[in-house]
C-alpha cells in the first residue's frame, strides 16, 4: 500500500513537469489508487486529498482553462481506478463472490462500528510511541523540513507529503475500534521523506551562513549527521537480531525454530497448545479456533468455518449465530 501511494505522488510530481505526458501519469496514479483501495478501502480519502493538492497546483502552473486540465488529469485517474477496480470486480464475478465481495467493502465495516468494542486510548498511545520511538531522531528534520515549507517554498512535495500526514492522522483516529501499531505505519514514508528533505535544507542553510563561526558550523553539520546516523540504529538492530536468530535456529530444523522462540513469541506457545490434536487418541476432523489463526498451521486441522475465529470479538452478530452451525 506504502509502495503504490508513493508511486502515485511520483506520478503526480512528474506530472508537473511533463505536461505532454500528464494524461498518462495520471492515468497511472489512477491505477495505483485502485491498487491501494483493492487493499484498503479506507485509505481512499487519503488518495482523493493528494488528488486535490496536484490538480490545484497544476491549475496554478499551467496557462491551460480548468476543463481541458480536467480532461488531462481528472478523467485518466478515474479511468485508472475504474480499470483496476472493475478488474478485481471482474475476478470476483467470474469465481461468483461478488456478493462477498461488495459486502466486505461497503456493508459489513458500518455496522462492525455499531458492535465492536471500541479500543482505549492507551492503545492509540502506545501505537503513537511505537512509531515516535523509532523515529524520534528524525523528527527535528521532518519539523524542520515543514517550517521550510510554510515559510519559504510551498512547493508541490511538501504539499503532499504534509497532506498525507494531516488526512493519515485524520484516517488513524477514525478507526477507533483498532489502533493498531502497524496503523501509524501510514505516516512512514511522508514523514521519512519529509525528514530528507529537513536534512537538505539545513544542510543549505548551514552553508550559506557564511558569517557563522566555522567551529560552531561544523558542529551544527557534525549534529545533523550524527542524529540521522543515530535515527538508523535502533531500527537496522531490531530487524538484524531477529533475522540473525532466526537464521541460526532453522539450522536445527523446523520444529526446533517453531517451538522455541524467534521471531514471534507467540509461536513456542501456540504450537505446544496444538499438540494435543496430534496425538493418537485425539478426535480427527477440523477444527474451529477462537484465538490465533496460527493454531490452524500448527494442528495441521482445517478450519471447520470459511470465517475463522481469530478476530471474533469484531464478528456481527449474525455471524456469531451462524458459527455453531459450522460442518
Amino acid at each position: 500500500k506504502a509502495a503504490a501511494e508513493s508511486g502515485q505522488v511520483l506520478c503526480l510530481l512528474l506530472a508537473q513537469r511533463r505536461p505532454r505526458a500528464l494524461a498518462l501519469l495520471y492515468f497511472a496514479s489512477g491505477l495505483l489508487v485502485g491498487l491501494v483501495v483493492v487493499f484498503k478501502l479506507m485509505l481512499a480519502p487519503l488518495a482523493m486529498g493528494l488528488w486535490l493538492v496536484a490538480f490545484v497546483y497544476l491549475l496554478k502552473s499551467q496557462a491551460a482553462p480548468f476543463h481541458s486540465l480536467a480532461l488531462r488529469a481528472v478523467l485518466p485517474a478515474a479511468l485508472g481506478v475504474a480499470l483496476m477496480l472493475g478488474s478485481v470486480a471482474l475476478h470476483f464475478v467470474l469465481e461468483g463472490h461478488l456478493g462477498e465481495f461488495l459486502w466486505t467493502l461497503f456493508i459489513y465495516p458500518p455496522q462492525a462500528l455499531d458492535y465492536a468494542p471500541a479500543a482505549s486510548l492507551s492503545r492509540l498511545v502506545t501505537a503513537g510511541a511505537f512509531f515516535l520511538s523509532d523515529f524520534a531522531p528524525w523528527a527535528l528534520f521532518a519539523v524542520a523540513a515543514a517550517a521550510f515549507w510554510v515559510l519559504r517554498s510551498r512547493d508541490l512535495l511538501g504539499a503532499l507529503l504534509l497532506t498525507w500526514i494531516v488526512i493519515g492522522v485524520g484516517l488513524l483516529l477514525v478507526q477507533r475500534f483498532s489502533w493498531w501499531h502497524h496503523h501509524t505505519l501510514v505516516f512512514l514514508f511522508p514523514a521519512g521523506l519529509l525528514s530528507v528533505l529537513g536534512i537538505d535544507r539545513m544542510t543549505v542553510w548551514l552553508s550559506e551562513r557564511a558569517s557563522m563561526r566555522p567551529s560552531l558550523r561544523a558542529g551544527l553539520a557534525a549534529l545533523l549527521a550524527l542524529t540521522a546516523t543515530a535515527g538508523l540504529g535502533n531500527p537496522l538492530i531490531a530487524k538484524a537480531q531477529p533475522l540473525l536468530s532466526s537464521t541460526v535456529m532453522l539450522g536445527k530444523g523446523l520444529w526446533f525454530y517453531q517451538s522455541l522462540v524467534t521471531v514471534s513469541e507467540h509461536y513456542g506457545r501456540l504450537r505446544y497448545g496444538a499438540q494435543f490434536l496430534q496425538s493418537a487418541d485425539a478426535l480427527p476432523g477440523p477444527i474451529y479456533v477462537f484465538g490465533h489463526a496460527m493454531t490452524y498451521e500448527f494442528s495441521g486441522r482445517p478450519p471447520a468455518h470459511p470465517t475463522v475465529g481469530s478476530s471474533w470479538q469484531f464478528f456481527l452478530p449474525v455471524q456469531i449465530e451462524r458459527t455453531p452451525q459450522c460442518r
